[in-house]
C-alpha cells in the first residue's frame, strides 16, 4: 500500500532542549539562567512546547487510523468488486455523487474511495491508465500540501493497491458542501466557473507561483484560474478553504 505521508514527524524539533530549562549537573547554570530568563518566560515557553507536542501527536494518531480503515475497508471493496451490488458489505454510491471520472465511489465511516477503473472509457479502457491518473492525484495533493500555505486546508489520502486494482481513499470534509461552498473552479468540467472568492484566489496565485505554474483561462466564460479549472476550491462553514478533486 502507498499511502501520502502528510503528518509532520514529532521529534527533536519540539523536544529538544527540555532538559536545559533547569540547572545542570555540578550546579552550573544553565543557558536559560545565563540569559536571564524568569520563570514566568521558562513556563511560557514548556507550555507552547506541551500544546505543540499535544497537537501533532493527535494527528499522528488521527492519521494512523485513516491509514487503518482506509486499508481495512478498501480490501474489502476490492474483494468484493465482482459481488452484485445488492451482496456487497459496502456498495457503490457513484450515480448519488456530483461527477465520475471514470471511477466507481464508496463510502464507509466518512471515507469516500474511488475505484480506479476506466469505467466510462475515458482512457480507452485501459484500467491501467486510471491507475496511473490516481497516482497523479495523490502527486497533485501532495504537491499543495507542500505549500505550506495558511488555512488551504486538503483531506488526507491514500493510495490501496492489492489484488491487481488501485483505490483512492480520501477523507471526507464535513464543513463543506459541494454545491453551496464551492467558489473557486467548476464541478462539471468547465461547463460553470465560479470566482467568488478573491482570498482563495490569491492563496492559489501564491501556490502558483511556488509550482512554477501559470495562470490560464478555462471554461466556456474564459475565467482566469491559476490552477486545473476541475480543481474545486471552497469556503468552509469554519473559515478555512479547502481543495477537493486532484
Amino acid at each position: 500500500m502507498e499511502c501520502f505521508r502528510n503528518t509532520p514527524l514529532i521529534g527533536s524539533t519540539f523536544v529538544i532542549g527540555i532538559k536545559d530549562l533547569g540547572r545542570h549537573r555540578g550546579g552550573q547554570p544553565s543557558l536559560t539562567e545565563k540569559h536571564g530568563l524568569s520563570d514566568k518566560r521558562l513556563n511560557t515557553k514548556k507550555n507552547e512546547i506541551d500544546k505543540k507536542f499535544r497537537v501533532y501527536r493527535d494527528l499522528v494518531l488521527l492519521y494512523q487510523d485513516f491509514l487503518y480503515n482506509a486499508k481495512v475497508y478498501g480490501k474489502i471493496i476490492i474483494a468484493e468488486k465482482y459481488l452484485p451490488n445488492h451482496l456487497k458489505t459496502i456498495p457503490p454510491v457513484t450515480d448519488s455523487l456530483p461527477g465520475h471520472a471514470g471511477v466507481d465511489k464508496y463510502i464507509k465511516h466518512n471515507l469516500l474511495f474511488k475505484f480506479a477503473v476506466d469505467n466510462y472509457k475515458l482512457y480507452g479502457s485501459n484500467d491501467a491508465a486510471a491507475a496511473k491518473v490516481a497516482g497523479h492525484d495523490l502527486k497533485g495533493l501532495q504537491c499543495y500540501f507542500d505549500c505550506g500555505i495558511k488555512k488551504l486546508c486538503l483531506p488526507l489520502m491514500a493510495l490501496i493497491d492489492y489484488r491487481g486494482f488501485r483505490l483512492i481513499a480520501l477523507s471526507r470534509i464535513l464543513t463543506i458542501d459541494k454545491e453551496k461552498t464551492l467558489v473557486v473552479n467548476s464541478s462539471d468540467g468547465g461547463m460553470t466557473m465560479h470566482n467568488k472568492s478573491p482570498k482563495l484566489q490569491e492563496k492559489l496565485r501564491l501556490a502558483s507561483h511556488f509550482l512554477n505554474l501559470k495562470p490560464h483561462i478555462a471554461g466556456l466564460s474564459g475565467s482566469l484560474t491559476y490552477t486545473a479549472a476541475d480543481l474545486e476550491g471552497h469556503a468552509g462553514y469554519d473559515g478555512n478553504f479547502y481543495l477537493l478533486d486532484f
